[in-house]
This record gives C-alpha cells, sequence and structure tokens, in this order.
C-alpha cells in the first residue's frame, strides 16, 4: 500500500468529494464524489473509507474543505495585526457584531489586510455540534483530519499561485452548482479577500453575477487593483458578455482541469468546484489557515492523543485511590468513635449492675458477667447483698406496698399510684410518679420515711393536671 498520500474532502451535508494528491509529487492519485441519499443507509465518511480501500489507497494526512453552505462568513476589524492577538480576540468581535452568544460556534479568522490601524478580518462561524457529528464520523472510519477549513479559504489559498491570468491582478469567481465564489487578487499585506454567496439553480447566473461582482468590488473599497475576471466551473449558459460590460475589465473563462496537475478519468463525474475546493484542501506545507477544528477539538495526532488519555487515566485512578483511602478512614474514625460512646454506656451500665465495679481489662465485659451469672445460679445465691440494687427495689416495693395497703383499709376505691420513672445510683434511689390525690401522696412519702433500711433525702410536690405528682430521692440508712 502506497502510504505517502493527502487525502483532501470537500464536504457538503449529504456529498462529500474525495481526492488523494501525492506527498512529494503532489500529483492527483484518485478522485471520487460520494453521497446520502433514501437508498443509502452508510454516512459519507463510511463510503469515503470503503472507496480507498477498494483502490487500495492508504492516506498519511487528511484535510477538510467545508462547505460555503454550512458556514457563515463575516466581515471584521481588528485593532491587532498578529495573528495570535487577533484569534485571541475575535470570538468577542463576533459577539459583539453579532449581539450574540457564540459558545455554540467553532470560528476561524482569516486576515485580508493589514495597516498601521489594525486588520481587515474574515471571521468564519460554522455550527460547533454539527462539525463534531461530522468529525466523530471521520474519526469512526479511520480518517482524522489535521484541519477543517471554509472552502473558500482553500481555494483562495490554491488560486494565489496561478501564474496566467496572474492571481496579482485577476478576480477568479468560481460557479457551484449551489454557490458562487468571489476571491480578489493575491497581495503581500494579507491573504486575498473572500466572499462566498449561495443560489439556485433556476436564476439568471448571468444577471446574479452582473449585479454582485461590482458590489463586492466596492465592498472592498478597491484596495487592490483587478484587470481581469476569470470564471471557473459551470459557466455554460452564462453572458459573459453581459458580465464584461458590467465588471468593466476582460472575462476569461478556466476549466478546472487545465488547474489541476493531472486530471484521472474517474474525475468526469466530479462535480468541478468541489473536485477542485478538495484539491486545494490538500496541499504541501500549511502557511495561511482558518482552522475551524482548532477552534473546539484541535487536531493532536495518535500518539499525544494516547499520551493524553493515559495521562487522563492516571489522574482519575490517583483521584480514585485518594477517595477510597479518605472513605475507608472515615468509616475508620466513624468505628473508632462509636465503639467509644458504646464503651462508656457500658461502664454506667456495668458499674451499676455490679455495684460500682469496673468492667475487666483482660476480658470481654458479656463473657465475665456470662460466668458470675452462671456461678451464682449453681450457688443459688441471691445477686448482691443488703445494699445490692435487687436488696434496693424490694425496700422500695415494700415501703410501696405498705403505703397502699394503709390507703387501701381507709377506701378501697382511692388506690391510684403511677410510677413514672425509677432510677438508681450507687447511693441513691429516685422515684418519680403521681397519685389521685395529696393525701395518697403524703401516705407514700411517709411511708418511705418510715421504713427501717430507707432515709428520705429530697422531696418535691406539684401538680399534675387532676393528679398530685412528686418526686422523691431516698437511700439506704447507715449503720441500719
Amino acid at each position: 500500500m502506497e502510504q505517502q498520500n493527502r487525502l483532501g474532502i470537500h464536504l457538503t451535508a449529504d456529498r462529500a468529494t474525495a481526492v488523494v494528491v501525492g506527498l512529494h509529487d503532489q500529483q492527483v492519485q484518485a478522485a471520487f464524489s460520494v453521497r446520502t441519499d433514501e437508498q443509502t443507509s452508510a454516512s459519507l465518511a463510511e463510503q469515503i473509507a470503503q472507496q480507498l480501500a477498494a483502490r487500495n489507497l492508504v492516506c498519511a494526512e487528511v484535510f477538510v474543505a467545508l462547505d460555503s453552505s454550512l458556514i457563515t462568513q463575516h466581515r471584521l476589524r481588528s485593532e491587532f495585526t498578529d495573528l495570535k492577538q487577533i484569534q485571541a480576540t475575535i470570538r468577542f468581535d463576533v459577539e459583539e457584531a453579532l449581539a450574540t452568544d457564540a459558545s455554540g460556534m467553532a470560528i476561524a479568522s482569516w486576515i485580508t489586510d493589514r495597516d498601521e490601524q489594525g486588520s481587515d478580518v474574515a471571521v468564519f462561524s460554522a455550527d460547533r455540534p454539527l462539525l463534531a457529528a461530522f468529525l466523530d464520523d471521520l474519526q469512526a472510519h479511520g480518517l482524522d483530519p489535521t484541519v477543517i477549513e471554509p472552502d473558500l479559504v482553500c481555494l483562495a489559498r490554491r488560486l494565489e499561485e496561478h501564474p496566467d491570468p496572474p492571481a496579482e491582478t485577476t478576480l477568479f469567481v468560481l460557479l457551484a452548482e449551489r454557490a458562487c465564489y468571489i476571491i480578489g487578487p493575491a497581495h503581500a499585506q494579507g491573504a486575498p479577500a473572500v466572499r462566498s454567496f449561495l443560489w439556485s439553480p433556476v436564476q439568471d447566473r448571468s444577471a446574479v453575477l452582473a449585479r454582485e461582482i461590482p458590489l463586492t468590488l466596492a465592498s472592498w473599497n478597491g484596495k487592490h487593483p483587478v484587470e481581469h475576471v476569470a470564471l471557473i466551473g459551470h459557466t455554460d449558459g452564462l453572458d459573459i458578455e453581459r458580465v464584461a460590460r458590467a465588471v468593466h475589465h476582460p472575462v476569461h473563462p478556466l476549466a478546472v482541469a487545465d488547474l489541476l496537475p493531472s486530471a484521472p478519468l474517474d474525475m468526469l463525474d466530479t462535480p468541478p468546484v468541489s473536485l477542485l475546493a478538495a484539491w486545494a484542501a490538500a496541499p504541501a506545507p500549511r502557511l495561511k489557515q482558518a482552522d475551524l477544528r482548532a477552534d473546539f477539538a484541535p487536531f493532536l495526532g495518535k500518539q499525544v492523543r494516547v499520551q493524553r488519555c493515559l495521562r487522563v487515566a492516571a489522574i482519575a485512578l490517583t483521584i480514585l485511590f485518594c477517595l477510597l483511602a479518605f472513605e475507608f478512614r472515615r468509616q475508620s474514625q466513624t468505628y473508632t468513635r462509636n465503639a467509644g460512646a458504646l464503651w462508656s454506656k457500658l461502664e454506667v451500665d456495668y458499674e451499676q449492675a455490679m455495684m460500682g465495679n469496673k468492667p475487666p481489662k483482660g476480658e470481654a465485659p458479656h463473657k465475665f458477667l456470662d460466668r458470675v451469672l452462671r456461678g451464682m445460679k449453681k450457688d443459688g445465691r441471691n445477686v448482691g447483698d443488703e445494699d445490692s440494687i435487687p436488696a434496693r427495689l424490694t425496700y422500695i416495693l415494700e415501703a410501696l406496698n405498705q403505703a397502699m395497703g394503709a390507703e387501701e383499709t381507709q377506701n378501697p376505691n382511692a388506690i391510684d399510684l403511677q410510677i413514672q420513672s425509677l432510677s438508681l445510683t450507687t447511693r441513691t434511689m429516685k422515684l418519680t410518679g403521681t397519685t389521685g390525690s395529696r393525701a395518697q401522696t403524703m401516705s407514700l412519702l411517709n411511708a418511705l420515711s418510715n421504713h427501717p433500711r430507707l432515709n428520705k433525702v429530697a422531696e418535691t410536690m406539684f401538680a399534675d393536671g387532676a393528679r398530685d405528682g412528686f418526686t422523691v430521692t431516698v437511700e439506704l440508712k447507715k449503720g441500719a
């Protein structure tokens, strides 16, 4: 396979014209045109790849010329003369001139003239999602374009080199099926001035040219004089004399075949201006560009793309591992904090159950408690001594029973005691509840005071709705 080739593609919404050019001799190796319609399910890029494979051609570089129907051209004045400064500010100039947001556009600039006050710039904009769709389709079939330029720019760059008539004094007018391209004379201050507009096959093209060419020359302010007008493309049926009278310059038709280095037989059915644009898109060194791709998806080359992907993957993995480490640390801190809280709560409950003793350090508390409980069941002993929790609870119950028994003797229907809470510490017992009357409350408090093992420390009585509430704190009598 011959790999020293360049592929130029002129791309429209439904048609693509491709030209394969030799890398060194600049000779056209092959040319063909494909299109999409209702009978064809394959995309334009897929059809181009199939045609290249059928011809046993492999191309080292791909260049795309985008049809003028997909591009909007603006003429702006920039205060800068340096290309980098213009490219850095041109988007803001476009937004200001159009009073619209340019974030959805791909923009390229083409400097047509310079002076001390600034530069005249032709600005080309295209729909960024549409270009991204074209680019994805081409890349999916192994055709990754180095640049994507307006076809008008590609044609202007090629025609600058035209010797006869000389490009420095010639206005080139290219007549395509759906568009007309006007390219001004070549000059040293910048690229040729350019303009394109769409037209319909049913229009009187002679009348359109007789009107638009003088208007275009007038808008360029006559900075670069025109001595000849060259018509290229579909000139059949054109009234050349009428156009010459309107522009006041000699008009000469030029054949596309005369502009190409060679003309293979398979070019005969290819649209002439599209063929010329595809050929012009794949030149030798790129001196003057208006690359739309550089504005949204710059060409990187395969090796650079792989390196960038690996770099992004490494950064992503590093971030992932950092997040995992942070999550493990957070879970560990949460576990330690929860374990500490549970241990603190366990110590309080353990001290209450084991008469103030601390949990053992060399053994799990539940195992120690289980062993103590089994031993007590085996020995048949009560849990604790006279000041143990069961004993103190027994004293409380005895006092309550005594009070309720006395009340029952007086009035069997007046027994109404509700215990709301009972809390015990190593020294005291606090009882909170309500009774049906203040007399019952006094009877209960007296019973607690009169118990031989209990000593009342504090008492509080209060109204609780229709009931009489109380809070009493007692402790064991010392030396009893």
